[in-house]
């Protein structure tokens, strides 16, 4: 949740900093805008960073039966699956 909050700051710093381009005359807008572009790719990358944690986290900790029937009849046969 932490990183998920930092992305959101990141984005909204980078967008500050796009949509202030053409009302400041630090830095020409050209610069502006691609420096706030940047700082918004970092900020995506830091959630999909996080997105692709927690993904696997889930991988790890999952332990998934399927109920079978078996062949005799005699009742459900519970295996474990093998997903990679």
């Amino acid at each position: 949740m932490r990183q998920n909050i930092t992305a959101l700051l990141i984005g909204l710093i980078g967008a500050t900093i796009t949509l202030s381009a053409y009302s400041q005359s630090l830095v020409s807008p050209t610069q502006c805008i691609t420096v706030g572009l940047l700082v918004l790719l970092f900020g995506l990358l830091v959630r999909e960073d996080n997105m692709a944690h927690k993904s696997t986290e889930l991988k790890d900790h999952s332990s998934l039966a399927v109920k079978t029937v078996s062949p005799g009849g005699n009742g459900p046969d519970y295996r474990r699956s093998l997903s990679t």
